[in-house]
């Protein structure tokens, strides 16, 4: 085997690099490090505007989902709120749940295995994952909230009430709006709130929360307001109420036809001090009448005429928009951006993910959600769901400008830093809330940050490949890596030995499809391909785009080709330089612990 000399950066590296140069331009320049930025306006001021400050005109900001969670940082913990405070973000959204003993605490998912345990793989379901209710808040905060690459931090599950205080010792202007996921507990959190500024007046607490809650809990205001009265709750406590397909057929079923427009408007036509804003879950412009089609840094996607009620089809999501926009109340919803990349600080694109939402084939890393259970993955195709409030054919929330078209003034997303130059830079950003606004950066993995640079999200990604899912063995002097061979079948030897000879074992991985995987060694820009009825070998071949050059990746970090083999090797009693190789080969053994390959910048 000769050595050779590796080809010169190409054209994708020059684009990364350039990315990473302008992820260091930021609308505030002092982002560098943790930030040096401008006073933040009082909490006082912050409410006010909330409340006062979007009436008559179009003005929105981002509420930035689970605080300002980061690679070392995780979501949904006080250090990602504490960053929140301390960037100046007008507000955070954070889910509201109970423990199997009733302590109030935040955390975003149903289950605690993606969040706390160490042992659980999302990818495969496997490990401990139990259901949040079914765990005592003493056992839960003996576990460490989690780091994207399943590190354990210094945080732990908070509780409700160390929000509170955190936002009230720190004199935090963000506001806090909390989902509430058991809406039979909206009075008890209410209470906390109340209780809270009962003992701490100068906390004005109930002007920093708002409670989001699905709008057939409480149909009307005076609903809610009654609802409080009985509980002993005096004071005003904001509510966002929240609209959507499912809640909109509850009320309709429960009550009479008609009642979710009603609903939606005595809400809509609410004091702001009550609800500031109203959420509604539209996803795409399909019943729309009158629309026309325009373009963005987002993609093209169609835009409403007007948004007046009258154009859209009456009792669907997009009617129900337009009915708050026409009561000149803030409309929100929601901006799902893929989060199994979010943040992610080794391979983030590439590769496929398993699908358990929808057809169970594997799909597109960078398309990907983990699911309420933490189990990985679903896209946003899965979850539409036509029915009489909306026809539902996508699912456009990701375009912020269609958003924008269809009247959202109120963006809850993890990316609220791109929603903030956005706005910014079409002259619709509420600058009193936002008032140090600032670029995304490139470590964030956001689609909002590749978007707004005029650039496509990526889909290849330089790795390793490495045996026993990344395991070593003394015999093999190692960790085992796949290498490059040109017009040879492809074999593996210690990942060290890349460092003896021209030989390498970087390649590219890359989606084709939708569903398959591409590994091209970047040295000779050969794929890896099996052929019929031959199991003894796997080759390097020019032909990339053939059927065989493509790969089904499986949880485990199985790869299986056209015929359904695994790729595989085995000891052969093979030897270069006094190091172990083997080719590698296909077998009918799924279980075979030889067959398991993981990646690795």
């Amino acid at each position: 085997m000769k050595p050779r000399r590796r080809n010169k950066a190409s054209g994708a590296a020059l684009l990364v690099a350039l990315a990473m140069v302008l992820s260091l331009i930021s609308v505030n320049p002092a982002r560098a490090g943790e930030p040096d930025v401008a006073p933040c306006p009082g909490y006082r001021e912050m409410y006010h505007q909330f409340v006062d400050g979007l009436v008559g005109n179009r003005l929105g900001f981002a509420v930035q989902h689970r605080g300002a969670f980061s690679t070392d940082v995780p979501g949904n913990s006080l250090g990602a709120f504490r960053r929140s405070f301390a960037l100046c973000q007008p507000a955070i959204e954070t889910d509201v749940r109970t423990t199997r003993d009733g302590q109030l605490v935040l955390f975003h998912d149903t289950n605690t295995g993606l969040a706390l345990e160490q042992g659980f793989d999302p990818d495969t379901g496997q490990g401990p994952n139990p259901a949040l209710s079914s765990v005592d808040y003493a056992d839960l905060v003996t576990k460490k909230l989690l780091t994207k690459d399943r590190r354990p931090t210094e945080f732990e599950v908070p509780t409700l009430t160390q929000l509170l205080s955190t936002a009230d010792v720190t004199q935090a202007a963000t506001l806090m709006h909390l989902d509430v996921k058991e809406p039979d507990q909206a009075i008890r959190i209410a209470r906390v709130i109340d209780d809270y500024e009962t003992s701490h007046p100068d906390s004005h607490m109930t002007q920093r929360v708002a409670l989001k809650i699905p709008i057939n809990e409480f149909p009307r205001p005076s609903d809610w307001k009654s609802s409080l009265d009985r509980a002993g709750v005096k004071r005003t406590i904001m509510v966002i109420p929240m609209m959507n397909p499912g809640t909109a057929a509850s009320l309709d079923t429960s009550g009479h036809a008609g009642l979710s427009i009603e609903s939606l408007s005595a809400w809509a036509a609410a004091p702001a001090a009550e609800a500031p804003t109203v959420e509604v879950l539209v996803k795409d412009s399909s019943d729309v009448h009158e629309k026309h089609q325009e373009s963005s840094p987002f993609g093209t996607y169609e835009a409403p005429h007007s948004r007046d009620p009258d154009n859209a089809e009456n009792g669907t999501m997009a009617a129900m928009a337009f009915i708050v926009s026409s009561y000149g109340k803030p409309l929100g919803n929601f901006v799902p951006i893929p989060d199994r990349m979010l943040w992610e600080n080794k391979t983030y694109s590439g590769y496929t993910v398993p699908n358990v939402g929808g057809d169970r084939r594997p799909f597109n890393v960078t398309d990907a959600f983990y699911n309420a259970d933490g189990r990985c993955c679903y896209n946003l195709a899965d979850k539409l769901s036509p029915s009489p409030y909306g026809q539902e054919k996508s699912d456009l929330r990701e375009n912020i400008a269609w958003q924008s078209a269809m009247g959202v003034r109120i963006f809850t997303v993890d990316d609220s830093d791109s929603v903030h130059t956005y706005l910014s830079d079409q002259g619709v950003l509420d600058k009193k809330s936002v008032t140090n606004p600032q670029r995304q950066i490139e470590a964030s993995r956001s689609w909002l940050y590749w978007q707004l640079l005029g650039m496509p999200i990526p889909n290849e990604q330089m790795v390793s490949l490495k045996a026993w899912r990344g395991g070593s063995s003394a015999i093999w002097q190692g960790q085992v890596c796949i290498f490059n061979w040109r017009d040879h079948p492809a074999w593996a030897t210690s990942c060290l030995y890349n460092k003896q000879s021209g030989y390498s074992w970087e390649m590219e991985i890359s989606v084709v499809d939708d569903h398959y995987m591409r590994i091209k060694n970047q040295l000779d820009q050969q794929c890896l391909m099996s052929k019929p009825d031959d199991l003894s070998y796997v080759y390097w071949t020019d032909d990339c785009n053939s059927p065989r050059s493509r790969w089904t990746r499986l949880p485990g970090d199985q790869y299986m080709d056209a015929d359904g083999h695994f790729l595989t090797f085995s000891w052969q009693d093979r030897y270069s330089w006094g190091v172990p190789w083997a080719y590698l080969w296909l077998t009918d053994k799924q279980d075979n612990p030889w067959s398991h390959w993981s990646f690795d910048v």
